[in-house]
């Protein structure tokens, strides 16, 4: 029997936010997620499984343009991938995914649900399991890893110590603070790379993080005329105590990228925020230097990378990663 799977439209509204709500994805979320994006973003937002008529499965999708040595391919990263009561479905997650590989191209997944972990293993043409390492630096008690396992051990005992300062912070006089995600920053978007690389345009980047109902964001830009270098910096709306951040730099902006985050830092704890993380690639070496010279410490865990490609397309491992890639953004 040939199984029934459509592009998500408008006329799915209500059926998807109601299957996708008992997995914590409030209704602003998914009208934001799927209904929301800017016409720039071509493709479809992802495709559902509608036996009968009726909305039982969805594969989302993430389009992004990815930079390699022989020019740019359109790919997509996959989210919220789940099928209701799959014990009773099997195999029609996978037969989803294909689905959605057939129409558009490579699909990548950075980390993802318990259904993309159990199946992705099986069925990805690639597999980095140490894909995305994340970095930590703890501004004040609360931010620290032991401080939360031990003020939850004691039922919340301690938590009136978090908000002390652990860390000086100083703000960089060569680097100012903007409200949303400025426009400034598209030029350092615009990537060239010898690698793979996933990249965004400034419209892409303003609907990932301004226009998303969860979230709080300020850029951080060189007081210069000559920006070779700029960072965002984002929390969600209910949680002043965790922060993220994002780094651009050309090549040789090294001074301009350091005063950038120390000015994002000094933003966070003058906001009272307890911790702020930036993700990389695992393989990014560089990228790990320069943060752990910045007081950033690794956590335990590393995301896995999983790429599912079309015959005879090639996958590589993407040389730089971030919180703006996979589902990542808003998910704290």
């Amino acid at each position: 029997m040939r199984l029934a799977f459509e592009p998500i439209g408008p006329h799915h509204r209500d059926a998807l936010i109601a299957l996708l709500a008992p997995f914590g994805l409030p209704a602003e979320i998914v009208e934001w997620k799927y209904f929301g994006r800017p016409a720039s973003l071509r493709g479809p937002s992802g495709f559902v499984w509608t036996p009968k008529g009726t909305v039982r499965g969805v594969l989302g999708l993430v389009p992004f343009s990815l930079t390699r040595p022989t020019g740019v391919v359109p790919a997509s990263w996959t989210c919220d991938w789940l099928v209701e009561s799959p014990e009773r479905h099997p195999g029609v997650g996978v037969l989803l995914l294909r689905h959605a590989l057939e129409r558009v191209g490579p699909l990548y997944s950075l980390g993802g649900n318990t259904l993309t972990r159990q199946l992705m293993p099986r069925i990805a043409s690639s597999i980095w399991d140490d894909g995305v390492q994340e970095v930590h630096l703890a501004l004040r008690l609360g931010g620290s890893r032991v401080f939360r396992a031990a003020d939850a051990r004691l039922r919340g005992a301690l938590t009136a110590l978090r908000g002390v300062r652990v860390r000086p912070v100083r703000l960089s006089e060569s680097a100012v603070i903007r409200s949303g995600v400025s426009p400034q920053i598209a030029p350092l978007l615009d990537i060239t790379s010898s690698d793979w690389v996933p990249t965004y345009g400034l419209e892409q980047v303003q609907w990932l993080l301004e226009a998303c109902p969860a979230l709080h964001v300020v850029t951080c830009l060189p007081d210069s005329s000559d920006v070779r270098a700029a960072a965002l910096c984002w929390r969600t709306r209910v949680n002043v105590r965790d922060w993220r951040i994002s780094v651009w730099s050309r090549d040789g902006a090294e001074p301009q990228a350091r005063a950038v985050l120390a000015t994002c830092v000094a933003h966070v704890a003058r906001e009272r925020g307890e911790r702020v993380s930036i993700a990389f690639a695992s393989s990014d070496s560089g990228g790990r230097a320069f943060l752990r010279a910045s007081g950033f410490r690794d956590s335990s865990n590393a995301r896995p990378v999983y790429v599912t490609a079309p015959p005879g397309c090639a996958a590589e491992r993407p040389a730089r990663l971030g919180f703006l890639d996979g589902d990542l953004a808003y998910r704290f």
